[in-house]
């Protein structure tokens, strides 16, 4: 579903970014999100994606409304977004999955796991 988008809006406000980010970003779908530290940390406005101010609702209208009219003026970014984003995935999924996993040692204490 993604990779046939044409973009995808993340409005978020500063808290962590989501994996579902990440993966619109690595499936090449263009992301529109909103200005706030944890989406600048994947998405470059003008390299690989599109940041608007989380409060501005008229820059939301029309970035979405212009990349709904022109998909092929944002190719380049959406091919842009995939490099990072699997660089991403591929270096530091595995030991945030693993370590955010706590599981019971044998003697019943929790411990985490690692991969």
């Amino acid at each position: 579903m993604l990779q046939v988008s044409a973009c995808y809006v993340y409005l978020t406000s500063p808290f962590v970014l989501s994996w579902r980010c990440i993966e619109a970003v690595s499936a090449g779908c263009l992301v529109v999100g909103s200005a706030t530290p944890p989406v600048r940390e994947v998405v470059e406005h003008g390299a690989n994606g599109l940041l608007v101010d989380f409060f501005d609702i008229g820059g939301w209208i029309d970035t979405v409304s212009d990349c709904l009219a022109n998909p092929e003026k944002y190719s380049a970014l959406r091919d842009a977004a995939q490099q990072p984003a699997h660089g991403l995935a591929d270096s530091s999924v595995d030991s945030v999955i693993f370590t955010a996993i706590p599981t019971r040692s044998t003697r019943g204490s929790m411990r985490t796991m690692s991969p």
